[in-house]
């Protein structure tokens, strides 16, 4: 059995097609490869990682997340590696020095290797079916993508016209 543990990719030379810790993707269902873009927010990060390692399959499928560091400084790289050692879900690390979120998407794209791709923010945090939910929407209505709502939370009471 491999040992959990974190991909890294830095660097113009990094590999293009890097071979997952993990080799979760056996599953006759499907995998989902979760795609988080984040610049200089490290500790919404860290809870965004621990509500994804919670999620709920029903058996259905496996999932591997892919962290899109969009800092040259690498400020995601040492969350990414802490999180990494507590599981057994893969957990890729690449870097897109050049800010720009289009580049830093298709960064984390080059390193997925699902058969489907979920992106979420790193200032965003799942409920524990998150995934299962949009699983079961592509195989309910046979589509090959799905999207759902953003419900706002707030760790504080916000100012009134950040509600309206």
């Amino acid at each position: 059995m491999n040992q959990p543990g974190i991909e890294v990719e830095s660097g113009p030379s990094a590999s293009r097609n890097p071979v997952p810790l993990l080799d979760a993707t056996n599953c006759a269902q499907g995998h989902i490869s979760v795609c988080i873009c984040t610049y200089k927010r490290p500790e919404l990060l860290k809870r965004l990682l621990k509500a994804l390692l919670a999620q709920n399959t029903a058996g259905l499928f496996t999932y591997s997340i892919v962290v899109a560091d969009n800092d040259c400084s690498q400020s995601a790289k040492a969350v990414a590696v802490e999180v990494s050692a507590s599981t057994l879900i893969s957990i890729r690390y690449c870097v897109e020095p050049q800010q720009n979120i289009a580049l830093t998407r298709n960064k984390a794209i080059e390193h997925s290797n699902g058969d489907f791709l979920a992106f979420i923010d790193d200032d965003e945090f799942p409920d524990s079916s998150w995934l299962l939910n949009l699983f079961r929407a592509c195989e309910e209505h046979q589509v090959d993508g799905v999207l759902g709502p953003v419900k706002r939370h707030f760790d504080e009471e916000p100012p009134q016209w950040v509600i309206r």
